[in-house]
């Protein structure tokens, strides 16, 4: 028997913990106040939840195993996988002929399990990005669907300085609810820049003059960096004056101006 069984924690913030099962093997669910997420887990491989009542983390875990049988017997060895559990479901006696298969087979069980740990992190305590907005007159701002009616479909016409804010009428096909948020982008084009906080996503303005933001949620960490990076990518800084979107921690290389003859 090729076997691997490996323990995973679970922080006593996550709220919910399932186990599933599916036609293709399991289905794990986890969440907690920062979302929640599910992974699948392809067969052979099997998850097992044992709960407890005492402890920092109460002696709740879930443990991650790997089993096949080996034609003409069974075989005892080292913790190894014998198979991928990210691909396709292959005959154990594949790997029984090439070690390297084996040895791949391990590496995926690793990042299957990272998988699951950064889920369980990412329910638990969020992702967090935070943002900088360096430029003359440029902000952001949470808004809901009644201040933003087209959303981010329907382009909305930055005001003249001092002119009031002009909220377009749109039909009721085009219109969002208006309990949706949007984080608004005003950073020197004509129109203002909306992305719609869904899946979790969520926004906080730091300072008055809105050039501070932090955006989190907690579903994937891919999800929200993806997001932070679609964000960072409508106006990357300049090298000359710095002006643009920048994360917090990042530095920004500066060049030298060309000076008068």
């Amino acid at each position: 028997m090729l076997s691997l069984s490996k323990k995973i924690l679970v922080p006593g913030s996550i709220t919910e913990l399932k186990i599933d099962r599916i036609t293709e093997g399991q289905r794990l669910v986890f969440g907690g106040p920062w979302g929640s997420t599910e992974l699948k887990v392809l067969a052979p491989l099997t998850l097992k939840r044992v709960d407890g009542s005492s402890g920092r983390y109460r002696q709740r875990d879930v443990s991650l195993r790997a089993a096949g049988k080996v034609p003409g017997g069974s075989i005892s060895t080292a913790p190894t996988a014998d198979m991928d559990p990210l691909g396709h479901v292959q005959p154990p006696a594949m790997f029984v002929r090439r070690k390297d298969e084996i040895r791949r087979s391990k590496r995926m069980h690793s990042a299957l399990c990272a998988r699951i740990k950064e889920s369980r992190r990412s329910c638990a305590r969020g992702s967090h990005y935070g943002f900088f907005i360096e430029g003359l007159g440029w902000r952001a701002s949470v808004r809901s669907g009644k201040e933003v009616p087209g959303g981010d479909t329907v382009p909305m016409q930055v005001e003249k300085p001092g002119h009031p804010r002009v909220v377009p009428q749109l039909p009721p096909g085009l219109k969002v609810k208006e309990d949706d948020r949007f984080l608004e982008l005003k950073i020197g084009n004509a129109h203002y820049t909306h992305f719609p906080l869904k899946e979790g996503l969520r926004a906080a303005v730091d300072d008055y003059k809105g050039q501070r933001f932090v955006v989190s949620g907690g579903k994937s960490k891919a999800v929200v960096g993806q997001f932070a990076a679609r964000i960072r990518a409508i106006r990357t800084p300049e090298p000359y004056k710095g002006k643009g979107i920048r994360f917090q921690s990042e530095g920004v290389r500066r060049k030298e101006g060309k000076k008068a003859q």
